[in-house]
């Protein structure tokens, strides 16, 4: 049985949720204080769904 995929949050979506701008959110990443995105190809990058719960329940 294949296993649901998890939908992946784009940047644009991602800024939205943490109120952040894409320079912000890029700084974030590279200083380790939010995880890196998954790169499905060349132009396609987002985050897993369970990330950003992670990230909201380290949060707190």
């Amino acid at each position: 049985m294949r296993e649901e995929q998890e939908h992946l949050i784009g940047i644009k979506e991602m800024c939205g949720l943490i109120g952040r701008d894409r320079r912000t959110l890029w700084a974030w990443v590279r200083s380790g204080k939010f995880p890196e995105p998954l790169r499905i190809n060349s132009r396609t990058i987002g985050w897993r769904a369970s990330s950003y719960r992670t990230r909201l329940e380290n949060a707190r």
